[in-house]
């Protein structure tokens, strides 16, 4: 399939970068003077005509063996205390006990446990935690960018790339009104999609590709028609195309920065991954997100392979989850982030993929070094990590903070509501490395 740009959108990716910028209300990046942290050591002395004292000669190697200890330890502190908050310890170095960190770790592998079971049915799709997620990773990049153009994560030419535009679960009553419209569902989701990217501020931050099913092709074009730096395409059909073919030509044609990746098709979960090899390797991805039917047999295996994949190549592997909020002023329900159990690294447990719960759970990657790893790893996990200066890693579960769920909405109730519907196919054949 070939990937027709308009002229005026294929200009956003040549030319002088400051004019793609003035679209979106970004500025340049700073120049970075390479002599602005260097030292000068101009420091001249002469010979004194007073010989020095023995007592002046301990006073001063008292006070030098103090001034460098405290320097070593000031050196270190904000090394621990910011590369420090993190559910595994990344970054954190040789200096912190292995010990204490596998403590924390099996710490936080029960209480994530413990929460996905009162708390089962905030992890499903109906609480929109894919778009909780979004939203809290562009506020994440948006605070990186006031903070510097050269913080990690704040790149200031991003895209967004969104195969499908996800499905309407709101409540029956509402379809109702259009049973008489052929169309009402892929009009409602569209709306959905548009607001939701309204929302998190994509549109404002990002050029931003969706690809759509080609019978929901026109109405998607109809409904993001004026939106600057926005391109609808159909949806490849062709085996030779995949995730990787696309990502391809939009991060060497017109953006620049980092990619952030959203896939709403389900049950095809394992093939778009697949094919995302090279960019997943590319170091280009900050963040994706992708859905998870939990519903039969083979898709607990399913799921595993998946987040085993992705963080093969590195990144950090979150379930996502949020609760439900009071209404807003147009009486709309409002979705709150809750806690984000992190799956890689061994805090997988097969209680998430329990087959007959009937949930479509969301899955979010995010790349290491970007801001929004370390928010989710401070804010939004069950037990933050830190690691005082003797480098020895303690925490403390705070599962009070997330809230309380009512108990039709534990999965033991979700269980037994949904008995098991095993339909007899082949288990899933794990995805591979290459």
């Amino acid at each position: 399939m070939s990937f027709e740009i308009p002229s005026s959108v294929s200009s956003l990716g040549s030319g002088n970068g400051g004019s793609n910028l003035s679209m979106f209300g970004l500025q340049d990046r700073p120049g970075v003077n390479p002599q602005a942290s260097g030292y000068s050591s101009g420091f001249t002395g002469g010979k004194s005509s007073k010989a020095t004292s023995p007592v002046t000669l301990v006073v001063v190697f008292i006070l030098g063996v103090f001034a460098a200890y405290n320097l070593g330890f000031y050196a270190t502190l904000g090394f621990h205390e910011t590369e420090g908050v993190s559910l595994l310890g990344d970054n954190l170095g040789r200096a912190v006990n292995s010990a204490s960190l596998a403590s924390c770790n099996e710490r936080t592998k029960h209480a994530q446990v413990g929460f996905f079971s009162s708390h089962a049915c905030w992890f499903n799709i109906s609480r929109r935690p894919d778009w909780v997620a979004t939203r809290l990773f562009f506020q994440s990049r948006s605070e990186a960018m006031k903070r510097g153009l050269d913080a990690a994560g704040s790149d200031d030419k991003c895209g967004f790339i969104s195969i499908g535009t996800g499905q309407y679960d709101d409540h029956p009553s509402n379809m109702n009104a259009y049973r008489n419209d052929p169309d009402a569902g892929a009009k409602l989701q569209l709306d959905d999609y548009v607001a939701n990217m309204r929302a998190a501020a994509v549109f404002d931050q990002c050029y931003t590709f969706t690809y759509s099913l080609e019978k929901e092709l026109p109405m998607a074009q109809q409904a993001m028609a004026g939106i600057k730096s926005s391109l609808v395409r159909p949806l490849w059909r062709d085996a030779d195309t995949t995730l990787d073919t696309e990502f391809s030509k939009i991060s060497s044609t017109i953006v620049e920065g980092t990619i952030f990746v959203k896939i709403h098709i389900r049950a095809y979960e394992s093939d778009l991954l697949a094919g995302f090899k090279t960019g997943l390797a590319s170091g280009r991805v900050g963040g994706l997100i992708w859905e998870r039917a939990v519903t039969q047999s083979e898709h607990v295996r399913s799921l595993k392979d998946e987040v085993e994949f992705v963080s093969s190549f590195g990144y950090a592997v979150y379930l996502a989850s949020a609760e439900e909020a009071e209404m807003n002023q147009q009486f709309q329900r409002v979705y709150t982030p809750s806690g984000f159990m992190r799956l890689d690294r061994g805090l997988w447990d097969n209680t998430y993929a329990v087959a007959n719960a009937n949930l479509v759970l969301t899955i979010i990657a995010v790349q290491q070094t970007h801001p929004f790893r370390s928010f989710l790893d401070s804010r939004q996990s069950m037990c933050p990590i830190t690691v005082d200066k003797k480098g020895t890693a303690s925490c403390e579960c705070v599962l009070e903070n997330f809230g309380g769920a009512a108990d039709d909405c534990s999965l033991a109730h979700l269980v037994t509501r949904n008995p098991l519907q095993n339909s007899g196919q082949e288990w899933r054949q794990p995805l591979s490395v290459q």
